[in-house]
């Protein structure tokens, strides 16, 4: 048995009481949490590895219960200044059409990096690259996402239907050309299916059961309701969760006449293993709903901003009882992978919608992503909040630097004032994932040789895709 312990911290434990342990131990063995609390009351251990937390603050690993990964080597100019489906059939689809096998295994270790230098340890991975190789495509990202060592909920996306008035809204002349790439990226729904079972056989379990597998249909208007029937089924077998996109633009509303929740509703299509994500164009009727089946919420605030979708209506949906956690979205409609930004923007952006400074306390955004976040994704029992008997899932965060300073209350100034450089240790499942800044999966040249290295990919890829802005 492997044993680490963290001496003399500061523990803000996101249990439900919030508390917040001084002068504390946080006892690991092997990848559980053994022990939190005083340090006087922490049991003896020999040969165990010692950190010295002194001036550090220990918190939950942040979750990130909605993202796209490999999308990063796209984000900057070519994806500025667009709308979803602009964005979406413009920039995105074109963009990964043009990506090589490595392309995307560096593409996902640079999110990693990005990922844990930020506090991050659980990522929702929602993906669909790889064409006609989705599987070879698959192994290959979640190879780089083992490496860090992120705990992963990898989202099989499927997509198996067109519309026109879809891709109309892209603002494309040229409609035909438009149908044509976009059914070659779309997926015969049996063989999708099938993949999806081979894919579980590969990977759900891996990596010390940190890797689970869900079946993704993407939208009511890019999947046939057969194929979500399919997915909610696949799940129910499993003992997983399932996800999708709901109500990101209103273009759903638009083409079905009806809400997307009544109309999924209405064929049995909501249930508690259901993470939504995004949620913008909900009323009150369908939070209702929502909430009544179970269905559990991701919003992406600084994604939906990017694209100018809207607001998600947060506040309301805590007010129906729902369980929100908060998602980055896609490397290149927010250009950051920072759950620290996204606290802040969803923050500051329901104060202003709103017009009220105190519309969600920072303690409900914290929870957001933490405990919230971890029960939105489905593994409340295992992560988001530092108890004895959860998985080895932490950060330490020194809040000495001058932007953190000073610190009246702590929860206050990890959302509106920390950034994510404040965050010195990363550990997940009891490996130390870096330490005083340094990563341990990779070595400080390796992490410059792959900055390098993704840039030089990006800008090929962006040429061949014929991306321009």
């Amino acid at each position: 048995m492997s044993a680490t312990l963290i001496s003399d911290v500061t523990v803000l434990t996101m249990d439900e009481q919030r508390s917040v342990v001084p002068h504390a131990a946080v006892l690991i063995e092997d990848d559980t949490l053994a022990y939190v609390g005083p340090a006087e009351g922490c049991p003896a251990a020999e040969g165990v590895v010692r950190l010295d937390g002194r001036g550090m603050l220990a918190l939950p690993g942040l979750v990130n219960a909605h993202t796209h990964v490999p999308q990063i080597l796209l984000r900057g100019a070519p994806s500025q200044g667009r709308r979803l489906q602009d964005w979406l059939n413009n920039v995105l689809s074109p963009g990964l059409a043009a990506f090589s096998p490595q392309d995307l295994e560096v593409a996902t270790l640079l999110y990693c990096v990005e990922a844990v230098r930020s506090g991050m340890t659980t990522v929702v991975v929602n993906e669909d690259a790889g064409g006609a190789d989705y599987l070879g495509v698959a192994d290959r990202v979640l190879g780089s996402l083992r490496q860090s060592g992120l705990r992963v909920r990898y989202a099989r996306m499927i997509r198996d239907l067109v519309d026109d008035r879809v891709l109309a809204a892209s603002g494309s002349r040229d409609l035909e050309r438009m149908r044509e790439r976009t059914w070659a990226g779309r997926h015969d729904s049996a063989r999708a299916l099938a993949e999806f079972d081979e894919l579980v056989r590969r990977h759900h379990g891996s990596g010390n059961g940190r890797v689970e597998v869900w079946p993704a249909p993407a939208t009511t208007v890019t999947t046939t309701l057969e194929t979500f029937a399919a997915a909610q089924r696949l799940a129910a077998e499993r003992g997983t969760s399932w996800t999708i996109h709901l109500a990101e633009t209103p273009i759903e509303q638009e083409l079905h006449g009806r809400s997307p929740v009544d109309l999924l509703d209405s064929h049995g299509l909501l249930d508690g293993a259901l993470l939504a994500a995004h949620c913008v164009h909900l009323d009150d009727q369908d939070l209702s709903t929502m909430a009544a089946r179970g269905v559990r919420v991701a919003t992406q605030p600084s994604s939906n901003a990017y694209l100018g979708a809207g607001v998600a209506p947060v506040p309301a949906m805590l007010r129906h009882g729902l369980t929100v956690g908060i998602g980055t979205d896609d490397a290149n409609a927010n250009d950051s992978v920072n759950l620290f930004v996204e606290m802040r923007m969803l923050a500051l952006l329901q104060q202003a919608v709103n017009q009220d400074p105190a519309v969600i306390p920072p303690g409900r955004v914290l929870e957001m992503a933490t405990s919230a976040g971890a029960r939105a994704i489905g593994a409340g029992d295992l992560i988001g909040s530092l108890e004895v008997g959860k998985r080895a899932d932490l950060v330490l965060l020194d809040l000495g630097g001058v932007r953190t300073t000073p610190v009246h209350d702590v929860v206050t100034s990890l959302v509106f004032q920390a950034g994510g450089a404040e965050v010195d240790t990363v550990i997940v499942d009891g490996r130390v994932l870096m330490r005083d800044r340094v990563l341990t999966f990779l070595t400080a040249q390796e992490e410059r040789a792959l900055c390098r290295d993704a840039q030089q990919r990006s800008e090929r890829i962006v040429t061949r895709a014929g991306l321009t802005w």
